[in-house]
């Protein structure tokens, strides 16, 4: 699970919400008796995750990143393991849009 926002103390506002992306990784086990949470890369409060999705015959996982601030609107795309390494290095993300979000992942 790819939370899209955290926070610890703020309730919930329009405006500061805009702020509140997340990099936080949450892995559970089938019956949820163990939860791992880590950090995937830097956070950078301005960008949430907005889908995932398992690569088939893999342990990586591609992620979208949107930005959404005022009017503007960008999304990014990512790829990493569950250990947290990334596979766009140096750059750990691509930008896919500078106008359009993007909220869904599929493999066909």
């Amino acid at each position: 699970f790819l939370p899209r926002k955290e926070s610890n103390t703020t309730p919930y506002d329009e405006i500061l919400d805009q702020r509140l992306g997340s990099n936080l990784l949450l892995v559970a086990s089938e019956d949820f008796s163990q939860i791992d949470v880590q950090r995937i890369g830097p956070l950078e409060s301005e960008l949430g995750f907005t889908s995932m999705k398992l690569v088939p015959d893999t342990n990586e996982i591609l992620a979208i990143k949107v930005l959404e601030i005022d009017d503007q609107t960008k999304t990014f795309i990512t790829a990493f393991d569950l250990q947290g390494n990334f596979y766009l290095e140096p750059k750990w993300m691509e930008l896919v849009s500078s106008t359009i979000k993007y909220e869904g992942l599929a493999f066909l």
